[in-house]
């Protein structure tokens, strides 16, 4: 049987020969958690330098030291996806949060709504979440957590997630659309032109004057999710898991 390899993000430059000093949390899981011992296999990761394979090292009583040996994957490149909502309850937002990172997202944008409940973001507690679902999926980059907006003003920007160019025109984002009316999403993604992002509504829904503005919003395009009115989600779990399996990644040879 295969021994589970414990992988861990770090914010630190990976390079070979290299040797990486974890943070006290990352100590005590690998070593009282998981009882791993000196010379046990570490995986790493940063977001920039793709996933590498150290040793554990002896160390001090609260420090846990990774010797590089070998770089196990490039780092690699990313289709730019959008994921726009409203602020959730603490656990809900965590389940958002995580599921994105495990879809792909690599933008996450929260928008103050009319009908929103003004749940205060936690960047910290919403780091972790993305950390942690970014570790377990094999996924080698976290997504970017964006500050918040208006949602009227975000509509006045049209949003840049990608350093080439930005989603406007030829790169629509979909909205859910929560009235049922709209073309279901798998129409939508047999077109050409494919999606860069999603927004997602808040608890309480859009507002009419919201979907007012949408309507002269030409880089947004409604579409439906299913037949029954979710929470929010659940509704961007669907809608992620749509895009993410109607385009390919680009990745590093």
């Amino acid at each position: 049987m295969v021994r589970y390899i414990p992988r861990l993000f770090t914010p630190q430059p990976l390079s070979a020969g290299q040797t990486i000093a974890l943070s006290a949390p990352q100590h005590h899981y690998l070593t009282k958690v998981l009882r791993r011992r000196a010379g046990d296999a570490v995986r790493l990761f940063n977001g920039l330098h793709g996933e590498w394979q150290g040793a554990l090292q002896p160390g001090k009583a609260n420090a846990a030291l990774i010797a590089l040996e070998q770089q196990l994957l490039l780092q690699p490149i990313e289709a730019p996806l959008l994921l726009a909502f409203a602020p959730l309850k603490p656990p809900m937002m965590a389940t958002l949060i995580a599921q994105a990172t495990e879809l792909g997202v690599t933008h996450l944008q929260p928008i103050s709504m009319a009908q929103g409940q003004p749940n205060p973001l936690n960047s910290g507690k919403l780091l972790s979440c993305a950390v942690e679902a970014a570790e377990s999926s094999g996924r080698c980059s976290l997504p970017q957590l964006l500050p918040l907006l208006r949602l009227q003003d975000w509509l006045a920007n049209p949003p840049i997630i990608s350093s080439a160019a930005d989603v406007s025109p030829t790169s629509p984002i979909l909205y859910g659309d929560e009235r049922l009316t709209a073309r279901p999403i798998a129409q939508l993604l047999r077109g050409e032109r494919h999606p860069s992002g999603l927004l997602i509504g808040p608890e309480g829904g859009f507002s009419p004057a919201e979907f007012a503005d949408f309507a002269t919003t030409p880089w947004l395009h409604p579409c439906r999710l299913g037949n029954r009115v979710m929470r929010a989600e659940t509704a961007a779990l669907i809608g992620l898991a749509l895009i993410t399996t109607n385009r390919d990644d680009i990745h590093q040879p």
